[in-house]
């Protein structure tokens, strides 16, 4: 399987979350003892689980966990596993436990889990070699993942892709070497998750699909290939060639999971999206990063984009009929994977991220620079359909490192970032001081910001560990917010008066925590920040 390049503060995990999971309705509140704001209604907890195995090391090269949320406030989470004693995969947070082996080098592990914490059902895809989720999303009852599988150290591999009781083959060839991708759709209905269809794609070399997502109409799909690689397998063959060792791809497909169209683009270097998001006008919107000189227009024009140095990020967008329109990019100074797209309802494109040193934020023809306060801080920043910038709003200081490493739209239009941070640092930036002080080498953070970037509240968790993390966040309707992320040692995940701990089986485990809180906090709007220095926003 081929190496990938990490986040200077996260693994390489799956999209729509990944690597550890918390879920919070409606977080409004401070932790305890961790800052200068008050509050009285502090978040309700309600409950945590974990997974973890001695000698596994969640969140590591080739470990990934892919997280979103299901009907009725439930959670899907997709893990990787791989040998290790028997893992703990159950997310539950009462004394069951729901132990596997691995029976290849990674294998998967789908897991449904109640809005209340307890696991409603598992299901595992395994073989004899690797097979990995890196990217996941529902749209209604229907659950899309994708990723890659294939063989250890033969020259192909066959993986049944039914999780439920039938069976659907899938075969990598000889000619096609390292693995291929993947696309598998399961529907849940009354409760029980049915199979539907799975899609595989794949070439000379490497072929991944690295996210996903669904307008309901169909699915796009985003990747990374290299060499020759046939997209379209059911018939009429649909060849694409890399320009460089990796080489961008957007495809979609029909709701039925058939071939429509599929655009390629890359450089002499590494080019690789992150994220696909759908608006709901039906158009897509692709984030990744690239390297070089870049001919983003698939087509007979040209769009180039020429980076400063090392990987800079990308953001293009596409028509329903793959007509290319425009791409905007970013110099964050320093690798950006890692970095993170969500949209809303109005198509509002939000993009969270980190940078050093100075960053313009403003990828039209005017400027609009940030310096970073830290040697690295974090970014959030909010785009119309059109690419144009609306406000950011960077999260920093003296002597931290901070790194946002999701950044979602709530239902009431909110920005929730979540991350990590170290050292004592200031999360209000234009308004009294809301100092919070990692307890270990990294502690992870979650914060809110108003729909026009005013800062809002922030909560920190950690224990003395070097690494704790908040990954990757999802909104649910009904204002609960699910976040993933990583634990090591011992971590009390109640913010409250009570405690509540759960201690690192293996290197770092993956935790899942839910708080209630049913309204604001009527103490904290009296700190929410009127604009000032913290809020960049273009004339």
């Amino acid at each position: 399987m081929q190496a990938r390049q990490q986040s200077p503060l996260f693994p390489r995990t799956g999209r729509c979350g990944t690597v550890v999971v918390i879920t919070i309705a409606a977080v409004v509140g401070l932790l305890t003892g961790k800052t200068s704001l008050a509050c009285s209604d502090l978040p309700e907890f309600v409950w945590v689980g974990s997974n973890g195995g001695v000698g596994a090391q969640h969140g590591d090269e080739g470990v990934r966990t892919a997280l979103c949320p299901s009907v009725g406030g439930d959670v899907w989470a997709a893990d990787d596993f791989y040998h290790v004693e028997p893992l703990d995969l159950d997310w539950d947070p009462t004394s069951r436990t729901q132990h596997r082996d691995s029976l290849g080098s990674y294998d998967i592990a789908l897991s449904r889990v109640h809005s209340q914490g307890n696991l409603e059902s598992q299901l595992i895809i395994a073989g004899e070699h690797w097979e990995t989720v890196i990217g996941m999303r529902t749209v209604g009852a229907s659950l899309f993942y994708c990723g890659e599988f294939g063989p250890e150290h033969t020259d192909s591999y066959t993986l049944d892709f039914d999780p439920t009781d039938g069976i659907d083959w899938h075969t990598t060839h000889t000619d096609r070497g390292t693995g291929d991708a993947f696309l598998t759709m399961l529907q849940l209905e009354d409760g029980m998750v049915n199979y539907g269809w799975t899609r595989t794609w794949g070439g000379t070399s490497y072929d991944a699909a690295l996210d996903v997502d669904s307008d309901g109409d169909g699915n796009w799909v985003v990747g990374q290939f290299d060499g020759a690689c046939d997209f379209n397998q059911d018939g009429n063959s649909e060849w694409r060639y890399s320009n460089g060792f990796g080489d961008v791809f957007v495809m979609r497909l029909s709701a039925a999971g058939e071939f429509l169209w599929v655009s390629t683009f890359g450089g002499d270097d590494d080019d690789e999206p992150f994220d696909v998001r759908v608006s709901s006008a039906g158009d897509g919107y692709v984030l990744g990063e690239f390297y070089g000189s870049v001919d983003f227009d698939p087509g007979p024009g040209e769009d180039y984009h020429t980076g400063r140095g090392g990987s800079d990020v990308f953001l293009s967008k596409y028509s329903s009929d793959g007509t290319y329109l425009w791409t905007r990019t970013l110099e964050p100074n320093r690798s950006p994977s890692g970095y993170r797209l969500e949209i809303n309802r109005e198509g509002e494109l939000l993009i969270g991220g980190f940078f050093e040193d100075t960053m313009d934020v403003d990828p039209g023809a005017g400027e609009l620079l940030l310096t970073a306060r830290g040697d690295l801080d974090g970014l959030v920043s909010v785009w119309t359909p059109d690419g144009e910038h609306v406000w950011s709003r960077q999260i920093g200081g003296e002597g931290s490192r901070v790194a946002v490493g999701s950044a979602v739209f709530d239902d009431g239009g909110s920005v929730i970032a979540v991350g990590t941070f170290s050292g004592d640092l200031d999360f209000n930036d234009a308004g009294p001081p809301d100092v919070h002080a990692s307890r270990g080498g990294r502690d992870a953070f979650m914060t809110r910001f108003s729909p026009e970037g005013e800062y809002e509240w922030t909560v920190t968790w950690g224990g003395l560990g070097e690494e704790d993390a908040a990954t990757h966040a999802t909104a649910h309707e009904n204002g609960d917010i699910t976040v993933a992320g990583l634990f090591q040692g011992t971590v009390d995940f109640d913010p409250g008066p009570g405690v509540t701990e759960l201690t690192a089986v293996g290197n770092r485990d993956m935790f899942l925590l839910r708080f209630t809180c049913p309204q604001e906090c009527p103490e904290l709007l009296k700190h929410r920040a009127s604009g000032g220095a913290g809020v960049a926003k273009s004339k």
